[in-house]
């Protein structure tokens, strides 16, 4: 459930907060702005590897986000991603 608006995917981090150079990281950082506000985001992807396989930074993706409160949002989810695929 949701709207859906553009963004972009910043980093790739660990659990632990580390760079990850892994193509299925554990964190992704993403960026989208909403009414002038811009949101950065993080969303552990750990259990969804098999979804973010073939990401990149700089990569355009669709967020989904609660338009109650912009600032709660997904990249990825078992039955949605937002990721544009290869």
């Amino acid at each position: 459930m949701g709207r859906i608006c553009d963004g972009v995917i910043v980093d790739a981090r660990t659990l632990n907060g580390e760079d990850s150079v892994s193509p299925t990281p554990e964190v992704l950082v993403y960026s989208y702005r909403l009414a002038g506000v811009t949101y950065n985001c993080a969303q552990d992807v750990s259990r969804l590897a098999d979804r973010v396989v073939g990401f990149r930074i700089d990569q355009p993706i669709q967020i989904r986000y609660d338009p109650r409160n912009p600032g709660n949002s997904i990249l990825v989810s078992e039955s949605w991603s937002g990721l544009w695929q290869k």
